[in-house]
């Protein structure tokens, strides 16, 4: 619903990034993931989940500044974010963050994969 409140249509994103592979939700895990095609030469990983579990998985924040659209997360950036969740939590709110991560397009299934150096994307956390 979140997308579709913003324009974002199921079957039109399906159609831009195809979904390769996925892995459910898990409640002891805390997220999901999901694999798909952005173009013939690059694939990307995008999760949601728990954001202690995201930010755990993320060596970047995405940055509207500059070219590369992300800065690395330092301690004082993670501790923004953790106040941000944490009082969220505090009223009542479910919090759930995401992030991705773009690979090659050799990659075609989540097995094996390193859980690091992914982009955390947060709403509230404006860089």
């Amino acid at each position: 619903m979140a997308g579709a409140n913003i324009g974002l249509e199921k079957h039109t994103l399906a159609e831009q990034e195809p979904r390769l592979a996925e892995i459910h939700f898990d409640s002891p895990w805390k997220y999901m993931m999901t694999l798909n095609r952005a173009s013939d030469t690059q694939n990307v990983i995008y999760i949601k989940g728990a954001p202690e579990i995201v930010l755990g998985f993320s060596e970047y924040i995405y940055s509207t500044r500059g070219h590369i659209n992300k800065i690395e997360i330092d301690k004082s950036h993670k501790q923004k974010i953790i106040g941000i969740y944490e009082d969220m939590s505090r009223r009542g709110l479910r919090v759930l963050a995401t992030g991705y991560k773009k690979i090659g397009s050799d990659t075609k299934n989540l097995k094996k994969l390193e859980k690091n150096n992914f982009i955390f994307n947060y709403n509230n956390c404006s860089y």
